[in-house]
This record gives structure tokens, C-alpha cells and sequence, in this order.
């Protein structure tokens, strides 16, 4: 379950980022702003913003960072299992994994 039903979260989450970076709100005031977590909105604060494919600014979700690096390891995994260099795999796999841990999302 998501930890809101809000239709218009990235651009909350945009706005909250705007708001600590250019207008010099403390993250405490954004927090009573916007009724969030403390903890939340730091990291919508931590993320870079990046344009989505609508062309809006956005700020990505954590499980969305590690869906993407998860399907980039699926992919080159289906090239080496296809050919037959499971060694090779299984060495990406545990590289990977460990990448991902040392990301602290």
C-alpha cells in the first residue's frame, strides 16, 4: 500500500524540493506545510528532479530507482543466459545485488 492516494504527489514532491532549495524554507517548515513526514520529505529534498516523459519536473520514488536498476540486471542477464555464459551471469548478479545494497535507498 502506498503511503498516500494523493494523484498529484510529484508535484508535491517537486514543490516541497522547490521550496527547501530555492525559496530557503527549512525542511521543518515544508514538513508542517504539507503534512508529511519529517523523514519523507528529506528525501524528496536529497533527490535530483529530472523531466518525466510528460516533460514535468519530477522527483523519483525510491522503488521506482531500484525497479529500473532491477530490470536493467534482468536484461543483461537474459543476453548472457542466452548464450551460455552462466559463470559470467552469476558474477554480474552478485556484483549488482551488492551495488544496489551499497545504495542506501
Amino acid at each position: 500500500m502506498t503511503y498516500t492516494t494523493n494523484p498529484h504527489i510529484k508535484k508535491v514532491r517537486y514543490k516541497a524540493y522547490w521550496l527547501v532549495h530555492y525559496q530557503s524554507w527549512s525542511v521543518r517548515k515544508t514538513v508542517r506545510h504539507f503534512g508529511y513526514a519529517h523523514n519523507t520529505v528529506l528525501r524528496w529534498v536529497k533527490e535530483k528532479p529530472y523531466y518525466n516523459s510528460k516533460g514535468e519536473l519530477a522527483i523519483p520514488a525510491r522503488y521506482l530507482v531500484l525497479l529500473g536498476l532491477l530490470l536493467g540486471l534482468a536484461k543483461k542477464l537474459a543476453i548472457l543466459l542466452s548464450e551460455k555464459k552462466r559463470n559470467l551471469a552469476k558474477k554480474i548478479i552478485i556484483d549488482q545485488i551488492l551495488d544496489i545494497l551499497n545504495l542506501n535507498l
